[in-house]
């Protein structure tokens, strides 16, 4: 089937069924927007990973509902390396 639009992404992707997304980061609000909105769609299921009270200040700025996602509280330079962790523990996916 080809995929002509936004829409027929979306069905096609809640036909699969949601994944594990890990997201190293994810302290910007549009990023937690966008994380937001695919959650609610049922999307995926996130892995947030970076600095939790600035994840969480975002959220909380721009009303961005956190819950039923992992936060993972790392702060420095090891994000990387604790995002591709999470991906080879099966925790998460690389989409």
């Amino acid at each position: 089937m080809k995929i002509a639009n936004y829409h027929e992404l979306t069905e096609e992707a809640l036909k699969v069924g949601p994944g594990i997304i890990g997201v190293a980061w994810p302290d910007e609000h549009e990023v937690l927007l966008a994380i937001a909105e695919a959650s609610e769609m049922g999307l995926a299921r996130f892995l947030l990973v970076g600095d939790v009270s600035k994840i969480r200040a975002q959220a909380e700025a721009h009303q961005v509902d956190l819950s039923g996602m992992t936060l993972i509280d790392e702060p420095d330079l090891s994000l990387p390396r604790c995002a591709l962790c999470a991906i080879a523990a099966g925790e998460a996916q690389l989409q």
